[in-house]
């Protein structure tokens, strides 16, 4: 978890409202696992998550960075009693320096407090909002391209965020910050992260994968066979056929089942 020289740390930075909260850790303690939270009052030990005992005082993680040496950074550990949600784009900036999709639209939808992760490439948000119980945290944007490393993740419990005070984009004041959960909750829709996509997902039959030549067969069959799937399966703009994305979907996925029912 090393810094870039990009990320220019200022824990001055970080909302006055998180600073107050007795919900920080360090981090970058141990050379081996530098990822494990560690407490301030003795960095030797663990922190824990789901124990709020073992959490401390801002100027005294940043203490135990700046001043003592005993740490590489500071995380904050989320709680459901903050009314915010901390949000985690990672890989999802660009060598120029931009934010790739779908981060740059889901940013607009929220606002709030958004810095630079320690590499540079990610991002961390804290927005006004919640999650619902049982959703998923985290989700990767293209699972299907193993060299596609943009995730999203989501949390509002058992969880720090290493913090660095790096601004990032268009701030909004915490205290001063609207409500976000309507782009929180296009995320989940979008990633399929709410909790009836991950029972959905969770019920799914383990079936191995089908050799490409056999699915390229059934495409081929189904598109001889329903004009419904022919259409929908050319459309190139959206929105297409039923004049709605999500109905375009939808409509397209029973024709596929239709057209390969045998």
């Amino acid at each position: 978890m090393s810094t870039g020289p990009q990320v220019a740390i200022n824990y001055d930075n970080i909302p006055p409202e998180m600073q107050a909260r007795k919900q920080w850790v360090l981090w970058g303690v141990d050379a081996d696992n530098p990822k494990a939270p560690c407490q301030i009052v003795n960095p030797a030990r663990g922190a824990k998550a789901n124990n709020p005992l073992t959490w401390g005082m801002f100027e005294a993680a940043r203490c135990s960075v700046e001043l003592l040496g005993e740490a590489q950074g500071i995380g904050y550990e989320i709680t459901p009693a903050d009314g915010l949600v901390a949000i985690d784009f990672d890989h999802c900036i660009d060598p120029d320096g931009q934010l790739m999709e779908p981060f740059a639209t889901w940013k607009k939808a929220l606002p709030g407090y958004w810095e630079l992760s320690q590499s540079g490439h990610g991002l961390h948000g804290f927005v006004r909002g919640t999650l619902p119980a049982g959703c998923g945290n985290k989700r990767q944007i293209n699972p299907q391209n193993e060299d596609d490393k943009r995730e999203v993740e989501l949390y509002i419990k058992e969880r720090y965020i290493a913090m660095t005070g790096a601004l990032w984009g268009a701030q909004t004041p915490l205290a001063e910050a609207p409500d976000a959960q309507a782009g929180v909750d296009v995320i989940l829709g979008q990633m399929y992260m709410r909790p009836e996509d991950v029972q959905a997902e969770a019920a799914l039959p383990d079936v191995p994968d089908r050799p490409e030549a056999e699915i390229t067969a059934i495409i081929e069959a189904a598109l001889a066979k329903s004009p419904d799937f022919y259409t929908l399966w050319n459309w190139t703009e959206h929105p297409g056929k039923l004049g709605d994305e999500s109905k375009d979907d939808m409509a397209f996925v029973c024709s596929a089942w239709k057209a390969t029912e045998y």
